[in-house]
Protein backbone atom coordinates (compact mmCIF):
# COMPACT_ATOMS: atom_id res chain seq x y z
CA UNK A 1 0.00 0.00 0.00
CA UNK A 2 1.39 3.35 -0.83
CA UNK A 3 2.09 5.91 1.75
CA UNK A 4 -0.84 8.01 3.05
CA UNK A 5 0.15 11.35 2.06
CA UNK A 6 -0.03 14.76 3.71
CA UNK A 7 -1.84 15.24 6.77
CA UNK A 8 -4.00 18.29 7.43
CA UNK A 9 -5.25 19.29 10.62
CA UNK A 10 -7.01 22.83 10.10
CA UNK A 11 -10.16 23.48 8.23
CA UNK A 12 -8.83 26.82 7.08
CA UNK A 13 -5.79 25.21 5.68
CA UNK A 14 -5.72 26.66 1.72
CA UNK A 15 -6.52 23.15 0.14
CA UNK A 16 -9.60 22.65 2.50
CA UNK A 17 -10.69 25.95 1.32
CA UNK A 18 -10.06 25.18 -2.00
CA UNK A 19 -12.48 22.27 -2.20
CA UNK A 20 -15.11 23.12 -0.12
CA UNK A 21 -15.93 25.87 -2.42
CA UNK A 22 -16.40 23.33 -5.06
CA UNK A 23 -20.11 23.22 -3.23
CA UNK A 24 -20.92 26.30 -5.58
CA UNK A 25 -21.35 26.20 -9.29
CA UNK A 26 -19.22 28.97 -9.73
CA UNK A 27 -16.44 27.55 -7.95
CA UNK A 28 -16.81 24.21 -9.93
CA UNK A 29 -16.44 26.80 -13.06
CA UNK A 30 -13.55 28.64 -12.25
CA UNK A 31 -12.00 25.66 -11.35
CA UNK A 32 -12.76 23.58 -13.59
CA UNK A 33 -13.23 20.78 -10.51
CA UNK A 34 -15.70 18.98 -8.81
CA UNK A 35 -16.19 16.64 -5.64
CA UNK A 36 -16.91 13.22 -5.80
CA UNK A 37 -18.05 11.44 -2.20
CA UNK A 38 -18.05 7.64 -1.29
CA UNK A 39 -16.23 4.52 -2.00
CA UNK A 40 -18.02 2.85 -4.67
CA UNK A 41 -18.21 6.48 -6.92
CA UNK A 42 -14.52 6.97 -6.14
CA UNK A 43 -13.46 3.82 -6.96
CA UNK A 44 -15.57 4.27 -10.27
CA UNK A 45 -13.99 7.89 -10.76
CA UNK A 46 -10.04 6.37 -10.25
CA UNK A 47 -10.58 3.24 -12.80
CA UNK A 48 -11.79 5.97 -15.24
CA UNK A 49 -10.38 8.27 -17.95
CA UNK A 50 -11.23 11.25 -15.96
CA UNK A 51 -9.09 13.49 -14.83
CA UNK A 52 -8.35 13.36 -10.80
CA UNK A 53 -6.51 15.85 -8.88
CA UNK A 54 -6.17 14.39 -5.02
CA UNK A 55 -7.82 11.74 -2.80
CA UNK A 56 -8.68 13.07 0.31
CA UNK A 57 -9.26 10.93 3.30
CA UNK A 58 -11.07 11.30 6.95
CA UNK A 59 -7.82 10.18 9.20
CA UNK A 60 -10.09 8.67 12.25
CA UNK A 61 -13.34 7.01 11.46
CA UNK A 62 -13.51 6.80 7.63
CA UNK A 63 -12.84 4.20 5.28
CA UNK A 64 -10.82 1.02 6.86
CA UNK A 65 -9.35 -2.41 5.74
CA UNK A 66 -9.00 -3.24 2.20
CA UNK A 67 -11.45 -1.08 1.29
CA UNK A 68 -8.62 1.91 2.12
CA UNK A 69 -5.85 -0.05 0.29
CA UNK A 70 -7.28 -0.96 -2.38
CA UNK A 71 -8.37 3.07 -2.89
CA UNK A 72 -4.51 3.84 -1.80
CA UNK A 73 -3.41 1.39 -4.34
CA UNK A 74 -5.57 3.01 -7.26
CA UNK A 75 -4.43 6.70 -5.89
CA UNK A 76 -0.66 5.00 -6.21
CA UNK A 77 -0.94 3.93 -10.02
CA UNK A 78 -2.38 6.71 -10.90
CA UNK A 79 0.28 9.12 -8.88
CA UNK A 80 -2.39 10.93 -7.05
CA UNK A 81 -1.76 13.10 -4.13
CA UNK A 82 -3.36 11.56 -1.04
CA UNK A 83 -4.48 13.99 1.83
CA UNK A 84 -5.18 12.82 5.61
CA UNK A 85 -8.07 15.23 7.17
CA UNK A 86 -8.98 15.84 10.50
CA UNK A 87 -12.39 15.25 11.37
CA UNK A 88 -13.26 19.11 11.24
CA UNK A 89 -11.35 19.21 7.72
CA UNK A 90 -12.96 17.01 6.62
CA UNK A 91 -16.18 17.73 7.16
CA UNK A 92 -15.87 21.09 6.02
CA UNK A 93 -15.46 19.25 2.42
CA UNK A 94 -17.72 16.09 2.87
CA UNK A 95 -21.40 17.14 1.30
CA UNK A 96 -22.85 13.74 3.39
CA UNK A 97 -24.36 13.73 6.61
CA UNK A 98 -22.98 9.84 7.17
CA UNK A 99 -19.50 10.21 5.11
CA UNK A 100 -17.54 7.15 4.18
CA UNK A 101 -14.58 9.28 4.84
CA UNK A 102 -13.31 9.57 1.28
CA UNK A 103 -13.54 12.30 -1.66
CA UNK A 104 -11.97 13.25 -4.45
CA UNK A 105 -11.41 15.71 -6.58
CA UNK A 106 -11.49 15.39 -9.93
CA UNK A 107 -11.30 17.84 -13.17
CA UNK A 108 -14.53 18.20 -15.26
CA UNK A 109 -13.63 16.76 -18.54
CA UNK A 110 -13.71 18.37 -22.37
CA UNK A 111 -16.50 16.63 -24.31
CA UNK A 112 -15.44 15.03 -27.45
CA UNK A 113 -16.62 17.68 -29.90
CA UNK A 114 -19.53 16.48 -32.15
CA UNK A 115 -18.54 14.20 -35.11
CA UNK A 116 -19.87 16.13 -37.79
CA UNK A 117 -18.00 14.21 -40.73
CA UNK A 118 -18.92 10.67 -39.36
CA UNK A 119 -22.37 11.27 -38.24
CA UNK A 120 -23.34 12.70 -41.68
CA UNK A 121 -20.87 9.25 -43.31
CA UNK A 122 -22.75 7.16 -41.16
CA UNK A 123 -26.31 8.50 -41.82
CA UNK A 124 -25.44 7.55 -45.52
CA UNK A 125 -24.55 4.09 -45.24
CA UNK A 126 -26.50 1.03 -44.96
CA UNK A 127 -25.48 -1.03 -42.55
CA UNK A 128 -25.70 0.75 -39.28
CA UNK A 129 -25.25 -1.07 -35.90
CA UNK A 130 -25.64 0.21 -32.33
CA UNK A 131 -22.03 0.83 -32.17
CA UNK A 132 -21.94 2.85 -35.05
CA UNK A 133 -25.02 4.90 -33.98
CA UNK A 134 -24.45 5.08 -30.69
CA UNK A 135 -22.74 8.59 -30.85
CA UNK A 136 -25.85 9.77 -32.25
CA UNK A 137 -28.28 8.61 -29.48
CA UNK A 138 -28.51 11.77 -27.60
CA UNK A 139 -30.39 13.23 -24.41
CA UNK A 140 -30.84 16.60 -23.63
CA UNK A 141 -31.85 17.82 -20.61
CA UNK A 142 -34.07 20.98 -21.34
CA UNK A 143 -34.52 23.02 -18.18
CA UNK A 144 -34.82 19.89 -15.59
CA UNK A 145 -34.39 21.68 -12.02
CA UNK A 146 -33.57 18.88 -9.52
CA UNK A 147 -30.28 17.28 -9.42
CA UNK A 148 -31.30 14.49 -8.40
CA UNK A 149 -33.16 14.16 -11.65
CA UNK A 150 -30.29 15.29 -13.73
CA UNK A 151 -28.11 12.50 -12.19
CA UNK A 152 -30.69 9.71 -12.76
CA UNK A 153 -31.23 10.83 -16.32
CA UNK A 154 -27.30 10.38 -16.79
CA UNK A 155 -27.38 6.51 -15.05
CA UNK A 156 -30.27 5.86 -17.13
CA UNK A 157 -28.96 7.33 -20.30
CA UNK A 158 -25.91 5.11 -19.38
CA UNK A 159 -27.46 2.03 -19.10
CA UNK A 160 -29.49 2.18 -21.81
CA UNK A 161 -26.45 3.25 -24.13
CA UNK A 162 -27.25 7.04 -25.05
CA UNK A 163 -23.07 8.18 -25.02
CA UNK A 164 -23.89 11.99 -25.13
CA UNK A 165 -26.12 14.21 -22.67
CA UNK A 166 -26.43 18.17 -23.46
CA UNK A 167 -27.95 19.86 -20.57
CA UNK A 168 -29.16 22.94 -21.08
CA UNK A 169 -28.42 26.52 -19.66
CA UNK A 170 -31.12 26.26 -16.93
CA UNK A 171 -30.56 22.34 -16.30
CA UNK A 172 -28.92 21.96 -12.49
CA UNK A 173 -25.40 21.56 -12.75
CA UNK A 174 -24.47 17.98 -13.51
CA UNK A 175 -21.32 18.36 -11.63
CA UNK A 176 -22.94 19.15 -8.21
CA UNK A 177 -22.46 17.01 -5.33
CA UNK A 178 -26.50 15.30 -5.64
CA UNK A 179 -26.36 15.15 -9.31
CA UNK A 180 -23.19 12.98 -9.22
CA UNK A 181 -24.31 11.17 -6.71
CA UNK A 182 -27.35 10.07 -8.21
CA UNK A 183 -25.54 9.30 -11.80
CA UNK A 184 -24.13 6.98 -9.58
CA UNK A 185 -20.77 6.31 -11.88
CA UNK A 186 -22.68 6.67 -15.21
CA UNK A 187 -21.26 10.89 -15.57
CA UNK A 188 -17.74 9.11 -15.45
CA UNK A 189 -18.38 7.08 -18.76
CA UNK A 190 -20.46 9.30 -20.53
CA UNK A 191 -19.87 12.91 -22.65
CA UNK A 192 -21.75 15.54 -20.63
CA UNK A 193 -22.20 18.73 -22.45
CA UNK A 194 -22.96 21.86 -20.47
CA UNK A 195 -22.69 25.35 -20.82
CA UNK A 196 -25.19 26.25 -23.95
CA UNK A 197 -28.57 26.76 -24.48
CA UNK A 198 -30.87 23.72 -25.49
CA UNK A 199 -31.75 25.13 -29.00
CA UNK A 200 -27.66 25.37 -29.62
CA UNK A 201 -27.72 21.70 -28.70
CA UNK A 202 -30.42 20.49 -30.96
CA UNK A 203 -29.42 22.98 -33.93
CA UNK A 204 -25.79 21.14 -33.33
CA UNK A 205 -26.91 17.53 -32.83
CA UNK A 206 -29.23 18.32 -36.33
CA UNK A 207 -25.99 19.43 -38.26
CA UNK A 208 -24.44 16.27 -37.60
CA UNK A 209 -26.97 14.07 -37.70
CA UNK A 210 -29.05 15.76 -40.63
CA UNK A 211 -31.65 12.39 -41.05
CA UNK A 212 -32.07 11.60 -37.21
CA UNK A 213 -35.16 12.65 -35.37
CA UNK A 214 -35.76 15.03 -32.13
CA UNK A 215 -38.82 13.80 -30.17
CA UNK A 216 -39.89 15.71 -26.40
CA UNK A 217 -41.50 14.20 -23.60
CA UNK A 218 -45.08 15.46 -23.02
CA UNK A 219 -47.91 13.95 -21.27
CA UNK A 220 -50.12 15.68 -23.30
CA UNK A 221 -48.95 14.55 -26.58
CA UNK A 222 -51.26 12.27 -29.02
CA UNK A 223 -48.12 9.67 -29.96
CA UNK A 224 -47.41 7.07 -27.77
CA UNK A 225 -43.62 6.45 -27.62
CA UNK A 226 -43.82 2.42 -28.51
CA UNK A 227 -45.60 3.89 -31.56
CA UNK A 228 -42.53 6.09 -32.57
CA UNK A 229 -39.28 4.73 -34.12
CA UNK A 230 -36.65 5.27 -32.05
CA UNK A 231 -34.04 3.43 -33.91
CA UNK A 232 -30.78 4.99 -35.15
CA UNK A 233 -29.44 8.35 -34.27
CA UNK A 234 -32.25 10.23 -31.92
CA UNK A 235 -32.34 12.91 -29.81
CA UNK A 236 -34.77 12.54 -26.48
CA UNK A 237 -36.09 15.50 -24.62
CA UNK A 238 -36.72 15.92 -21.62
CA UNK A 239 -37.87 19.31 -19.90
CA UNK A 240 -38.39 20.87 -16.85
CA UNK A 241 -40.47 19.64 -13.54
CA UNK A 242 -43.12 22.29 -13.72
CA UNK A 243 -43.15 23.17 -17.39
CA UNK A 244 -42.09 20.69 -19.13
CA UNK A 245 -39.95 21.38 -22.37
CA UNK A 246 -39.51 24.92 -23.58
CA UNK A 247 -41.42 26.01 -26.96
CA UNK A 248 -38.41 27.21 -28.43
CA UNK A 249 -37.01 23.26 -28.14
CA UNK A 250 -40.51 22.05 -29.14
CA UNK A 251 -40.36 24.15 -32.59
CA UNK A 252 -37.08 22.27 -33.47
CA UNK A 253 -38.34 18.82 -32.37
CA UNK A 254 -40.09 16.50 -35.15
CA UNK A 255 -42.66 15.06 -32.43
CA UNK A 256 -43.40 14.61 -29.37
CA UNK A 257 -44.32 11.56 -26.89
CA UNK A 258 -46.01 10.46 -23.88
CA UNK A 259 -46.05 7.28 -22.36
CA UNK A 260 -49.02 4.92 -21.65
CA UNK A 261 -50.08 5.06 -18.38
CA UNK A 262 -53.21 4.87 -15.98
CA UNK A 263 -55.97 7.35 -16.51
CA UNK A 264 -56.09 8.29 -12.51
CA UNK A 265 -51.93 9.54 -13.15
CA UNK A 266 -51.63 12.63 -14.56
CA UNK A 267 -47.85 12.79 -14.73
CA UNK A 268 -44.37 10.81 -14.24
CA UNK A 269 -41.37 12.48 -12.30
CA UNK A 270 -39.45 13.77 -15.21
CA UNK A 271 -36.49 11.08 -14.34
CA UNK A 272 -38.96 8.25 -14.49
CA UNK A 273 -40.44 9.60 -17.65
CA UNK A 274 -37.11 10.03 -19.01
CA UNK A 275 -35.71 6.65 -17.99
CA UNK A 276 -38.71 5.01 -19.35
CA UNK A 277 -38.26 6.49 -22.66
CA UNK A 278 -34.86 5.57 -22.84
CA UNK A 279 -35.27 1.99 -22.51
CA UNK A 280 -38.02 1.95 -25.04
CA UNK A 281 -35.35 3.78 -27.67
CA UNK A 282 -32.60 0.98 -26.25
CA UNK A 283 -35.08 -1.35 -26.82
CA UNK A 284 -36.34 -1.02 -30.27
CA UNK A 285 -32.73 -0.57 -31.44
CA UNK A 286 -31.82 -3.68 -30.07
CA UNK A 287 -34.28 -5.45 -31.80
CA UNK A 288 -32.99 -4.02 -35.29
Amino acid sequence: MAAMGMWIESEKNPWVRKWAALHSKKARREQASFLVEGVRLVEELVQSSLPVHALALLAEGGVKGSSLTALVDLAELRHLPVYRLSAKAFSTISDTVTSQGVIAIAGIPQPNPMPSDLGRQLQNSQQKTLSDTSDGRALLLDGVQDPGNVGTLIRSADAFAFRRVFCGLHTADAYGPKAVRASMGGLFRLQVHTGQASTAYVTQWRRDWPQGEVFVADAAAGKLCGEAVLTGPVLLVIGSEGSGVSPDVLALANGRLRIPMASVTESLNAAVAGSILLYEAYRQEMKR
